[in-house]
């Protein structure tokens, strides 16, 4: 078998050699000019369109970053189910109760399309009603019944029930928005009939509101509502 014939300089078979003339100062091809400029030529190219993808990637990363928190700040978005998971277990330093005020309460109108879950009490705070019909509404759940005992015992029996209506519609926005919640009845008979921790509750929530302005405005409405059944 006749032996292959190479070329003196770079030792490659002469059959495959493309570049060049074959000689003993034959450096392969990486030692004619027009392919190495070729091959460095590229190089180069590759290398632009590498860098120039990293930039846009990097410019619309920070695009979105800054879209994220914009958003985040224009929704008020609350804190992430995560983030409160990942909180360390030796955290319980006490936290200051939020009041939230009934302008604030309107505000959150919302809050039945952004609920994980359907609470029945998540309902918007508008409603179709006239104020007669708002208002026998209200004469209705008030405690016009006798009482069984001196007292207030109806609207006693009035705040408990408000209590543990409410406590469904309290967990969850305690779930949703992290911060510490409670209930606070405020209950005035039809009559005027108050109970003894009012007064308490009144100052839970930061109302400074006189409870004889209370109890005029109830046998104001009341009064009102007895013209309109005569």
């Amino acid at each position: 078998m006749p032996r292959e014939k190479k070329c003196p300089g770079c030792k490659k078979p002469v059959n495959d050699h493309d570049f060049g003339v074959p000689g003993k100062h034959c450096d392969g091809p990486g030692g004619v000019p027009e392919i190495r400029g070729n091959s460095t030529t590229r190089n180069d190219e590759l290398l632009n369109s590498l860098a120039s993808a990293v930039q846009t990637l990097t410019a619309e990363v920070q695009s979105l970053k800054a879209d994220h928190a914009s958003s985040r700040q224009s929704h008020s978005l609350p804190p992430s189910d995560v983030a409160s998971s990942s909180r360390s277990s030796k955290d319980v330093s006490p936290r200051r109760a939020t009041t939230v005020t009934l302008p604030e309460l309107r505000a959150m109108d919302d809050l039945a399309d952004a609920a994980d879950r359907r609470v029945a009490h998540v309902l918007p705070i508008a409603s179709s009603e006239s104020d007669e019909e708002a208002d026998m509404g209200a004469l209705a759940s008030s405690p016009l019944r006798k009482p069984n005992k001196a007292g207030d015992a109806n609207v006693g029996e009035k705040e408990k029930e408000k209590v543990l209506k409410y406590q469904d519609i309290r967990r969850e926005i305690a779930r949703i928005w992290d911060i510490k919640t409670c209930v606070v009845p405020i209950v005035v008979g039809a009559l005027g009939t108050v109970s003894k921790n009012l007064t308490k509750h009144l100052s839970s929530i930061g109302l400074k509101t006189r409870i004889e302005l209370l109890q005029k405005g109830a046998l104001l409405g009341s009064a009102r509502l007895l013209r309109q059944i005569r």
